[in-house]
């Protein structure tokens, strides 16, 4: 791993190619400039991931936690491509992020939810397919959410290039970087994805953070663009923690998913708005993370106060 490789802070200084990939990447996020080499890349990945690892299971450092690693001057390349959690084609930018417990958890405890409230109506994946982290592509970039969901049947003039609905994941250190995610994927859409779902991991007080976000409505609408004008808005936000009882959590509010939004036509009788977090609804797990291991419990999901209003 050769200093001449590498770049401790990224973006780099002012009027670097760094620092044109600003908005890409968490404080304290490394780069590395690919030097052509896909083996380099792959002996890098594993060294910052344990190191990251580390970082995740310890709640008394202050140093921040970035999930990711980017690696500039990268062109285009079909098998690196592979790899990605975000490619930015202008500035030659790979980002790549790093797996942990925590993170896939929180996917997969999510995914549940929304698979048991469709069940709760008679719908499952004939009706609302799991993309997954399905990649996106467009002529600037391409970016892969933590998991998305898109109707099967979609309406005419609808592309199918964009999910309806995604879930982006990450620590708290990381919560700029999630809403620079949702950003992208409501303006990029064009209000094709309607609703964005963030969770924000705090590693050090055991709590989930949890917010939705939509575009708010345009005050100057085209036939073409309804959207024009308009920015992203975080709608509804709940914060879930822990209580003094054993494996039982509070959640301060819910998180109500529009059904119209999600499958792009009215509800049908039997149908109604994806409501998770409810304070009453004790049969539904939600799992409890904590470093690198998980507790069942009863309770909802969450998101700060701080994040309340309209993006800037």
């Amino acid at each position: 791993m050769s200093p001449s490789n590498t770049v401790n802070k990224f973006p780099g200084e002012v009027g670097s190619r760094g620092e044109e990939v600003k908005h890409l990447l968490p404080t304290g996020t490394r780069e590395y400039k690919y030097n052509g080499n896909i083996k380099y890349m792959e002996k890098i990945i594993p060294l910052e991931r344990c190191a990251f690892l580390a970082l995740v299971g310890d709640k008394s450092t202050s140093t921040t936690c970035s999930p990711f690693v980017g690696f500039s001057q990268v062109g285009n390349n079909r098998d690196i491509a592979k790899l990605a959690f975000s490619y930015d084609r202008i500035n030659q930018v790979l980002v790549l992020r790093m797996p942990s417990r925590p993170h896939e958890l929180a996917i997969s405890a999510f995914g549940g939810f929304v698979t048991e409230k469709l069940a709760r109506m008679g719908l499952n994946f004939f009706h609302l397919s799991n993309l997954m982290s399905t990649t996106v592509k467009t002529s600037q970039r391409e970016k892969d959410p933590d998991t998305s969901w898109q109707p099967t049947k979609l309406p005419q003039k609808i592309s199918s290039q964009w999910p309806t609905f995604v879930l982006e994941v990450g620590f708290s250190e990381s919560q700029a970087q999630l809403e620079r995610d949702v950003r992208w994927w409501l303006e990029e859409s064009n209000g094709d994805v309607g609703i964005a779902i963030t969770i924000g991991i705090e590693r050090k007080t055991d709590k989930l953070l949890v917010g939705r976000w939509e575009m708010e409505a345009s005050s100057r609408p085209t036939k073409r663009n309804s959207y024009r004008g308009s920015v992203p808005q975080l709608t509804e936000t709940v914060c879930i923690r822990p209580t003094s009882a054993s494996n039982v959590w509070e959640a301060d509010g819910t998180i109500t998913l529009p059904s119209e939004k999600i499958f792009l036509r009215s509800p049908k009788p039997q149908e109604s708005d994806l409501i998770l977090t409810q304070k009453d609804d004790i049969d539904v797990d939600c799992p409890r993370i904590y470093g690198n291991r998980i507790v069942r419990s009863s309770r909802g999901w969450c998101d700060p106060v701080r994040h309340q209003g309209v993006m800037n």
